[in-house]
């Protein structure tokens, strides 16, 4: 996968390694999946020098094909392969709503730890970064909410 060209993904990219930094994890954008071309466009390492990254998220500019093609290309792994992450968040920047793509990929892996956000809802920023600090969580047991609120201004 490419870096986002336009400014809506490339704003989200940005915004996810800012509030990944903030809760203490070492953000990397654009990952290659070893042994792969395949990359992630943003995913968090608990610890710098980790074999696999802890918490994955795949940024759509809208509900297109790239959906599945991204879910797929994490979750359709052996897990002696790729070992999964501890969530997959799935976040499409325009669009979806109308759509049934979204629901669809989602149930389809709704048993893996993925979930996707459509940004377009007015509700979803808030239940997406619910669902984040939930995941949070269950790996930490601080969090610096100074530092959170930065990130999210």
């Amino acid at each position: 996968m490419s870096r986002h060209s336009l400014g809506s993904g490339q704003a989200v990219v940005a915004s996810l390694v800012t509030i990944g930094r903030a809760l203490g994890y070492s953000p990397e954008e654009e990952w290659t999946i070893p042994a792969t071309a395949q990359a992630v466009d943003v995913v968090w390492w608990r610890r710098p020098g980790d074999r696999l990254p802890i918490l994955m998220f795949e940024v759509e500019t809208r509900p297109g094909d790239g959906l599945a093609v991204n879910a797929v290309k994490l979750l359709g792994k052996d897990a002696d392969r790729l070992p999964k992450p501890l969530h997959l968040f799935h976040i499409v920047v325009d669009g979806g709503t109308q759509s049934a793509r979204p629901q669809d990929v989602a149930a389809t892996f709704a048993n893996h730890n993925y979930s996707v956000h459509l940004l377009e809802d007015d509700n979803e920023p808030n239940q997406l970064l619910r669902q984040v600090l939930a995941t949070h969580a269950r790996i930490a047991d601080d969090l610096d909410g100074a530092g959170l609120g930065l990130a999210l201004e």
